[in-house]
């Protein structure tokens, strides 16, 4: 076969695959494995809109395996039908994009006693890696300041696009800045959904736990955390109601099956929410169970939740720390660890470009954007005060 016929066909392949064409060839042969779609095989090489499962799983069939070109508009075909989606969970709109420019605002919180110490001119802080984060998915950060009245809580939600509860020390109580500004935040998030303009909101960690709290509604945050050992130790997740979730129902195997099989959650925290306590305060009327896993002791605890009708969602686990933290050793940094990162990060992304709010004008946008301020490098205060950060930069307001 000469040159120019070769490049006619190659020609004639990348026409096909523009027009978004799906091509079935049964029988297709091959001596390679083949990858598992729901019973159907296709070629090893191929990528059936990124729904594969497995890398190395042959078929029953032998050699042979139906040849699936991947398609953007067309799943591929599959043994069954999808499972039914449940009509009280939120699933995120088959559309394009209404809002290419994004901007997610992330809660600030009190410093440490160590932050404290080592730069007693702020009084609340975000850690860098939050930021970047959101910015990975491509979306732009605007900074949530503590200890504001109710008309700048209530006029920043309005032009927010997404909301992150970030993980910390502070007290998801009235009793600090954040957990105030939380509470006021998560009400003003719920009414705007109820009124039809969802707005995406994640926690992670103390996030999490503060969702918990608050929907909760009513008992002490002792009534609704137990203290549990779960510091400094990466898990896979257990899943459970993940299939018909927003969150990883439409994912990728190469993200479900590392994240359920390989050590990539980092869990650093003291405190849990357990499956009875979730019970006891009727949180399923507003949440779902993603996932579970077990404390170093075996208490099991819920890691991963979603809102059943609106667009939120709780991890109490970081994904964050994976892409963007470097400080202690049992954070994972593996490639797949870091592709899942880049899931969420996109994922959360995709949610606030469904979102349409935005600032009265251009310069009011400017004046709250984080470029406004710049990160600290912490980690030489080890060096010089004895302070050692968990964060190796932060942000810090007065």
């Amino acid at each position: 076969m000469g040159r120019t016929t070769i490049a006619i066909l190659r020609l004639v392949i990348l026409v096909v695959l523009a027009a978004n064409v799906h091509i079935h060839a049964a029988g297709c042969k091959t001596k390679k494995a083949c990858k598992v779609l729901k019973g159907t095989c296709i070629g090893a090489k191929d990528d059936c809109d990124g729904q594969e499962v497995s890398d190395k799983i042959f078929c029953k069939g032998g050699n042979k395996c139906k040849c699936c070109f991947p398609s953007v508009q067309t799943p591929c075909p599959t043994d069954s039908p999808p499972s039914p989606t449940p009509t009280t969970t939120m699933r995120p709109p088959q559309l394009e994009a209404l809002n290419l420019k994004p901007i997610i605002g992330i809660l600030a919180q009190e410093p440490s006693s160590g932050m404290r110490r080592v730069l007693p001119e702020y009084t609340s802080y975000i850690a860098a890696s939050y930021v970047k984060f959101i910015e990975s998915g491509g979306a732009r950060v605007v900074p949530i300041l503590i200890n504001q009245n109710d008309t700048y809580y209530e006029d920043l939600v309005e032009s927010l696009n997404g909301i992150v509860f970030p993980g910390g020390s502070a007290s998801i109580t009235d009793s600090s800045g954040y957990g105030r500004a939380g509470r006021k935040i998560y009400d003003l998030v719920v009414a705007s959904g109820q009124k039809g303009n969802p707005i995406p909101l994640w926690g992670t960690c103390l996030g999490f736990e503060m969702l918990m709290y608050l929907a909760a509604d009513g008992p002490s945050k002792y009534e609704v955390l137990t203290s549990c050992k779960a510091s400094g130790i990466s898990l896979p997740l257990d899943l459970k109601e993940w299939k018909s979730s927003a969150l990883l129902g439409s994912a990728p195997g190469n993200v479900v099956h590392p994240l359920s099989t390989m050590n990539i959650t980092s869990n650093y925290h003291k405190y849990c929410v357990t499956p009875q306590t979730f019970a006891k305060y009727d949180l399923i009327n507003d949440y779902f169970v993603i996932s579970t896993n077990l404390d170093t002791e075996g208490l099991e605890f819920i890691s991963t939740v979603e809102h059943q009708r609106l667009p939120i969602w709780g991890t109490q686990w970081h994904i964050e720390k994976n892409l963007f933290e470097w400080k202690y050793s049992s954070i994972p940094h593996f490639p797949k660890a870091i592709q899942v990162g880049h899931y969420f990060a996109q994922f959360f992304g995709d949610q606030a470009r469904q979102n349409i709010n935005s600032f009265s004008s251009k310069s009011e946008e400017r004046s709250h954007l984080i470029y406004n301020y710049n990160p600290i490098y912490l980690t030489p205060y080890s060096e010089t005060d004895g302070y050692y950060s968990s964060f190796h930069q932060a942000y810090f307001f007065n």
